[in-house]
């Protein structure tokens, strides 16, 4: 298409050369006017799926030498953007002059730190892919993946297109260590490559002026979204930048950002968020034998693969141990759960399922895994873990609570502590008056929501009783008392 005067929608600024611009009102279009960069940089018109964040999102930026060496990466991490990407070539043209700069210096800032390449796709990939390589070298903590960004044909059909990228991430995931992304427009993407081999890859999207882009065939979901250049749509400036540089958002948390950028070197992998039933700090879980119990375990896909309905919640030491608290709700005896839908590198993932009590009381020890069932254990070498050993449930199988067995039963101690009196846990309990001559004042409380009981009694001159009882109908108890000497309390478990 021959560069004049056409109405298109805006995909990236990331041009070898810059165009005119004039934003129509309302909307992210433009028209190019004898610009020196060719139409076919952008995508015509929005198309795809609609995706909205799925929560919080951290705020990012990318450059090349459009913003030239006065990129001051301390100020622009001070005004709280937690990642930079920075251009390492034009194919192999143009080589970025201040990647390097960029690329140190985004470290000693303390940012995240991404690259990216303009692709050519009719140039040479696996010359492309070997300028990168020596760009980066392998990647590690605190490095995304490369990104591709695909945003030309050079005059290839589709499936060239799709061959060479295909080709350029062999090379480029091979010499870095992690899968790399792709950058590019919805709408760019359907009509010129339309292709849903690169699924897996994370998804750098370009749809300006919407906090919801449309992700393009191939992809349900986004890991980066490219918002706006700076003025399309208006943005406030960046320390040491002003307007004209490229805003991102990377969808999830700051803390979810660095697992991405520290762990997508692996296919699979499962990070722990939070459980209903176990965790850090976490006492031991309680349930009643031959109940059932809803309980969660929460994680986040930290492989550069999304999760399916093959991704599942196993048991482990062994792998694959059937778990007494199965049941016929559950995926297998060794499978609580199974992922609903897909969840993209980054996300986070709610198991929900049941714990069926056995009859039989006493303390188990229950460790969670997580498998690609039919592919691989995430604990595998080379996954992203959990480890097989790190996911750890303490669980007490309890007594239930006996029958009421009417009025009338008793439960005494005599002296000052009872030590090991047995209760029942629905009594409540009544402090008689002493030896002294003193009438005593106490009260006793049943624990564990079976059960509480209170009871009055007189004044006795420094004396604070209280009797705490626990456990399934059979607990013990003991009496904090303050000064009292020569007392002998008698203590009677009545029904409230």
């Amino acid at each position: 298409m021959p560069c004049g005067s056409v109405t298109v929608r805006f995909m990236s600024s990331r041009l070898s050369s810059r165009c005119v611009r004039i934003v129509l009102a309302g909307a992210a279009t433009a028209v190019l006017a004898g610009c020196g960069a060719p139409p076919e940089e952008y995508g015509v018109s929005a198309s795809g799926i609609q995706v909205c964040p799925a929560g919080t999102t951290v705020e990012g930026i990318d450059v090349s030498s459009w913003q030239g060496n006065a990129v001051d990466w301390g100020m622009v991490r001070a005004s709280g953007r937690e990642f930079g990407i920075a251009r390492i070539s034009d194919g192999t043209g143009t080589l970025d002059t201040t990647f390097t700069r960029n690329w140190t210096n985004l470290r000693a800032a303390g940012m995240v730190r991404g690259a990216y390449q303009f692709f050519r796709p009719a140039q040479d990939p696996i010359a492309q892919a070997d300028i990168v390589v020596n760009a980066v070298g392998t990647l590690g903590d605190g490095d995304l993946p490369v990104t591709i960004d695909v945003e030309v044909t050079g005059g290839q059909t589709a499936a060239t297109i799709a061959a060479n990228i295909r080709t350029w991430m062999l090379r480029v995931e091979a010499g870095t260590g992690k899968r790399p992304m792709v950058y590019t427009g919805p709408s760019f993407w359907n009509t010129n490559v339309n292709s849903t081999a690169f699924g897996d890859n994370a998804l750098w999207i370009a749809n300006w002026g919407t906090n919801c882009p449309n992700v393009p065939t191939g992809w349900t979901d986004w890991v980066f979204h490219q918002y706006s250049d700076g003025t399309t749509p208006p943005e406030p400036s960046v320390p040491s930048l002003g307007t004209s540089v490229d805003r991102d958002r990377f969808n999830g948390t700051a803390a979810q950002l660095v697992d991405f950028a520290n762990s997508v070197g692996a296919p699979w992998g499962g990070r722990f968020v939070a459980s209903s039933f176990f965790g850090p700090g976490m006492p031991p879980f309680q349930i009643v034998a031959g109940t059932t119990q809803a309980v969660w375990i929460e994680m986040r896909n930290i492989g550069y693969n999304p999760w399916d309905g093959m991704t599942r919640l196993g048991l482990t030491v062994p792998r694959s141990r059937t778990s007494p608290f199965a049941g016929a709700d559950w995926v297998a005896a060794d499978r609580p759960a199974t992922v609903t839908g897909t969840v993209s590198p980054a996300g986070v993932y709610r198991f929900n399922f049941n714990l069926h009590a056995p009859t039989g009381v006493g303390t188990y020890t229950e460790h969670w895994g997580m498998v690609e069932d039919g592919v691989v254990w995430f604990s595998a070498a080379g996954q992203a873990g959990p480890a097989d050993d790190q996911l750890v449930a303490t669980i007490e199988v309890v007594s239930p609570p006996p029958p009421d067995a009417g009025t009338g039963t008793d439960a005494s101690a005599d002296g000052l502590v009872g030590p090991d009196a047995t209760m029942r846990s629905d009594a409540s309990v009544s402090a008689d008056g002493g030896e002294t001559g003193a009438t005593g004042d106490g009260s006793a409380t049943v624990g564990d929501a079976r059960g509480e009981a209170r009871a009055p009694g007189g004044n006795a001159p420094g004396c604070a009783c209280r009797a705490v009882a626990r456990g399934a109908g059979r607990g013990s108890w003991s009496v904090a008392l303050g000064t009292l000497v020569g007392m002998s309390v008698r203590r009677r478990a009545r029904r409230r």
